[in-house]
């Protein structure tokens, strides 16, 4: 039987899509191939779904951006003499520019799954303000960018395929190793619309719509709230209410807003929460929108794939791999983001909201035939001949 060893990451219990796709992948792959697949995770950083066979690297909880580089030096070790003393078929990481380029395969074949890129985010950031004094200088620094694109370039070309979430991702990552090894496999979702139970309904008046996740600058959530506003001031019947559920670099800056319009009647704010109640805000969801402000390598956010398997109506960003779907889905708008445009595609959402009620059916099959983790995983192991 072909053995399958997952590094994980800082980031493999966050709430938000990073800890959601690795539970994802972790559960087709153990749901595929049973008890071949292997952990190994960080002891503070262990992901919402269980491995049947797990090693943990026991280390406190890393403060300061020092003491990560030094944690991350000792996991390195760890996962190094891991694989020098068993053999693995497949090794399946997710990258980090300060492990992945470290890894030893020891014969293994390996598959780096690369989601974004790294330093197109960095600049977004830093252009938003996100850093200031040393945390701004050495982002910006020509030493940093060259350290992270030298990690790339170390890793792709070191990897046997990188499984990548966009066409535009896999573009760059052949340009960034000068080799064909990128691989396309989009985001998923296997999220049982009928094992989850209800939240309490809200007035049927009301166009329902919900955020559920980490609040960051290139969300569109700006724009979404200036829409708001305008479609309230231009169309008087208009009702809505906007779940919120999550926290992040822009969470003052929208609250701010919400105060400015006096939104806060509409906008409900909740702080992060489990994945199994997450999903359970959709469920009573009607509309989520998916407003993205930065388009450089295409988008395939796990927003997209939960939403649409909790049969909820999507408004998307004309970027590729979200503007994609049959119109009983969702619709889509320009980008970049026109704020009276958005205003009339919620009022439209608002008019038809029995109509996208009657529909969700409808989307939750679409969403189970086209965009299971299932299929996702099944990708991946035909790639490297494990199936």
């Amino acid at each position: 039987m072909k053995s399958v060893l997952y590094i994980g990451g800082l980031t493999a219990n966050e709430k938000g899509a990073v800890g959601v796709h690795t539970s994802g992948i972790l559960k087709a792959l153990e749901k595929k191939l049973g008890a071949s697949v292997q952990g190994v995770f960080y002891s503070f950083a262990q992901p919402a779904y269980s491995l049947k066979r797990v090693i943990i690297f026991d280390a406190p909880i890393p403060l300061g951006i020092f003491y990560k580089i030094w944690i991350r030096i000792s996991y390195i070790r760890f996962v190094n003499a891991l694989l020098k003393n068993k053999k693995f078929d497949l090794i399946y990481t997710r990258f980090d520019p300060f492990v992945t380029p470290f890894i030893r395969k020891n014969g293994a074949r390996m598959a780096i799954e690369y989601n974004d890129i790294f330093m197109d985010q960095i600049k977004f950031v830093v252009e938003k303000g996100e850093w200031t004094g040393l945390n701004k200088k050495i982002r910006s620094s020509w030493l940093y960018e060259n350290f992270i694109l030298s990690a790339e370039k170390k890793s792709f070309f070191s990897a046997d395929r990188v499984v990548c979430v966009t066409s535009a991702l896999v573009d760059y990552c052949d340009s960034v190793s000068s080799s064909k090894k990128g691989l396309l496999i989009e985001n998923a979702s296997d999220v049982d619309y009928y094992n989850v139970k209800e939240l309490v309904t809200y007035d049927d008046d009301q166009l329902i719509m919900s955020h559920i996740g980490t609040l960051t600058y290139w969300d569109g959530l700006e724009p979404l709230i200036n829409a708001l506003y305008l479609c309230k001031m231009e169309n008087s019947d208009f009702k809505f209410r906007f779940n919120i559920v999550g926290s992040g670099a822009v969470y003052n800056r929208i609250r701010l807003l919400c105060n400015k319009y006096d939104l806060n009647s509409d906008i409900q704010f909740s702080p992060p929460v489990i994945h199994s109640e997450a999903v359970r805000y959709l469920k009573n969801t009607d509309v989520v929108p998916l407003l993205k402000d930065i388009d450089t390598y295409g988008l395939s956010p796990i927003k997209f794939y939960e939403s649409i398997a909790m049969g909820c109506f999507i408004i998307a960003s004309d970027i590729p791999h979200i503007n994609n779907f049959p119109d009983y889905v969702g619709m889509v708008v320009s980008y970049p983001l026109d704020e009276g445009e958005i205003s009339n595609a919620l009022y439209y959402a608002f008019k038809n909201k029995k109509l996208i009620r009657e529909r969700k059916e409808k989307v939750l099959e679409y969403a189970h035939a086209n965009h299971a983790w299932d299929s996702r995983v099944k990708t991946l192991l035909e790639a490297f001949q494990l199936e």
